[in-house]
Formats: C-alpha cells, sequence, structure tokens
C-alpha cells in the first residue's frame, strides 16, 4: 500500500499528527545540515530592497575543522580573499565566532593579529582593509552576513559601531545563533520578500548585539568604579584595622566576589592590597621620621609588633631598624628618599 493511500484511510486526528511529525522532522533535519556543514548563501540586491534601505548580500555558516584549507573554495570571486592579502567590502560585515580560535587582522602591518575565540564577533564598516582565519590543526565554527544600506547609518549613529571596526568578546549567545540559523533557513527558501524579511533579522541582530555590549560595558565600567572607590577608601583608613567584608557590604558586593573583581582589578587581593599600603606607610615613617618603631606601628594600626617584624622582612629583606638605618644613610649621602 502506498503511504499517501495509507494517509487518507486513516482518522483525520491521526493523519494530522503524522503530517505534523513528518514536517518536524524536515525542519530538525533542515536545522541539522545548517548547524553541522557549510551552508553558505549569496545574495543578490533586489530593487525592492534598496527601497526597503537595507539589504543583505551574503549571509552564511561554515565549520573549518583542524587543516581545512580557508577560505573555503566555494566563496565566490568577490568575497573570496587571500589571508595574507586580505581584502576590502563595500558593505557593513558581522562575524561571529561560536567555537575554535584563530587570529583576526585589521592592519596590514599587523600579522600577530587579535587571537580570537568561540564567543567573539567581529564589526566591520564599508571600506576597511581586514583578513581573519581559524588557527591551524584547531579550525573555528563561524557564521556571518554582510549588508549595506542607509538604515545602517541611522541606528549606529552616536553608538559605539559609529565609525569604528571592532574585535568584541560577546560570549557564547544562543539568541544571535537561533537568529543566524533562522536567517539560513529563509535565504535557502527564497521566498516571496524574503529580502525585507532578512533585513528585520539584520536589525534584530544589531539591537541584539549593541544591547548585550552596551549592558557589558555598564557593568565594567560600574564595577571599576567600586574598585577605585575600594581603593580610596583603604588609602583613607590605612592607619585602621580595615575589615574587608565591611568594605564589601559598603559596596554593595558580596566578599567572594568583591575579592574576585579586586584582584582582577589591580592584581593583588583586598587583603594583601591594604597590607602593601601599610608597609609603604611605615617605610616612609622609618625613612622620613626618628619615631620610636613601636610608635609608628601604632600609627598604623598594628598590635602585634612581633607579627609586623616577620612581614617586615619577607618584604624588604630586612628588619626596620637596619631598613632606617640604610634609607638615612642615603639620605646623608644625597640620594634622597623619593622612591618612597
Amino acid at each position: 500500500m502506498r503511504h499517501e493511500t495509507f494517509l487518507t484511510d486513516m482518522h483525520p486526528e491521526i493523519r494530522s499528527a503524522l503530517s505534523t511529525q513528518k514536517r518536524k522532522r524536515r525542519t530538525e533535519n533542515l536545522n541539522a545540515s545548517i548547524s553541522l556543514e557549510s551552508d553558505i548563501e549569496y545574495f543578490l540586491v533586489e530593487e525592492m530592497s534598496r527601497s526597503f534601505g537595507l539589504s543583505v548580500t551574503t549571509i552564511g555558516q561554515q565549520k573549518i575543522r583542524s587543516n581545512m584549507v580557508y577560505p573555503s573554495t566555494k566563496y565566490p570571486e568577490r568575497y573570496y580573499f587571500n589571508i595574507k592579502q586580505g581584502r576590502v567590502l563595500e558593505e557593513y560585515l558581522l562575524v561571529y565566532i561560536t567555537e575554535g580560535e584563530g587570529n583576526f587582522y585589521l592592519n596590514k602591518n599587523e600579522w600577530g593579529g587579535v587571537k580570537v575565540k568561540g564567543g567573539y564577533l567581529f564589526w566591520l564598516m564599508p571600506g576597511q582593509w581586514h583578513s581573519y582565519a581559524p588557527k591551524t590543526g584547531v579550525g573555528w565554527a563561524e557564521y556571518y552576513v554582510s549588508f549595506k544600506g542607509e538604515v545602517i547609518k541611522d541606528l549606529i549613529q552616536g553608538t559605539f559601531l559609529e565609525n569604528r571596526n571592532c574585535v568584541f568578546d560577546l560570549g557564547y549567545n544562543d539568541e544571535l545563533v537561533s537568529l543566524f540559523l533562522r536567517a539560513l533557513e529563509i535565504a535557502r527558501f527564497k521566498n516571496a520578500c524574503y529580502q525585507s524579511y532578512l533585513s528585520g533579522i539584520v536589525l534584530h541582530m544589531l539591537g541584539l548585539v549593541m544591547s548585550h555590549m552596551k549592558e557589558q560595558m555598564d557593568y565594567s565600567c560600574t564595577n571599576d568604579q567600586k574598585m577605585e572607590q575600594a581603593k580610596i577608601i583603604m588609602k583613607e583608613k590605612v592607619a585602621t584595622d580595615l575589615d574587608m567584608r565591611e568594605l564589601a557590604k559598603t559596596l554593595g558586593l558580596s566578599y567572594s566576589w568583591f575579592r574576585k573583581l579586586f584582584k582582577d582589578y589591580t592584581g593583588l587581593g583586598p587583603a594583601r592590597y591594604f597590607l602593601e599600603l601599610k608597609m609603604e606607610k611605615i617605610k616612609r615613617l622609618l625613612a622620613t621620621t626618628d619615631l620610636p618603631i613601636k610608635e609608628c606601628l601604632f600609627r598604623l594600626g598594628y598590635n602585634n609588633a612581633e607579627n609586623f617584624h616577620t612581614m617586615f622582612k619577607k618584604n624588604t629583606g630586612c628588619t626596620p631598624i637596619e631598613y632606617r638605618r640604610v634609607m638615612m644613610e642615603e639620605k646623608a649621602a644625597g640620594r634622597g628618599i623619593d622612591r618612597y
């Protein structure tokens, strides 16, 4: 019995369910082919697209495995490029790397390039020389779309994308990948007004990227300001026994998160940084005054003299008395103490 006849004779609800499953399998197979294989589509600009104010010129996805030839020979002459010679396009280009690693080049004489990996995104303005390639022996997965039109100029005006060619660590973003996959599906079938549909997706992509990057920059700026505030508080309270947990609470951060942010920002943990401030202050007191060592310690909030002597020798290589003598000798010799 032929499958078509069998479906005709079945109960309508069962036939509907099987048809739905069949369509679902077709969609799943399509998505699988898009996700796993090279899928490149190139478009001609239509008059209707020009009037819309935005036209998509290329859309594609490639999985470049270890030691594969790059760029792919599927590129048409207009888009194919030699990695060393690079290329210049007269359209905007968005490239999103989802796995692997490689290099991105913006200036012909900088062949070290910018190292990129999964989660990085390239944004290029028209007329910009560029080149990029996955690392040999590693490969990468890339999604890309190029487009042009007056709408883009208006959209990016006044944003961090205007007149800039950038490499962003966007991070992994499932929504952006979903937009690329949807655009590839539309491009494959080329239904009526598909260019307008693709243009809408590109606008969605740009809005998503700008929103996400703005959040990252605001977040980073806010945390940087908090770390600067922490440094100021430490300097102002260098003569006290500052509680780092209380400081974190003052900044509105958990102690563990504050400790991580501070170390990333300064290279030292907050407790170590605060200790270094105290040490520099005590060294200046030893070098510029004749105050007893106990008085110097008192002024810096040290209650344990023995513990301080151990830390001081570990920090400077000598005892406080020896340090003071050396500084006095240098001062007498005219070498001064400017470095302190």
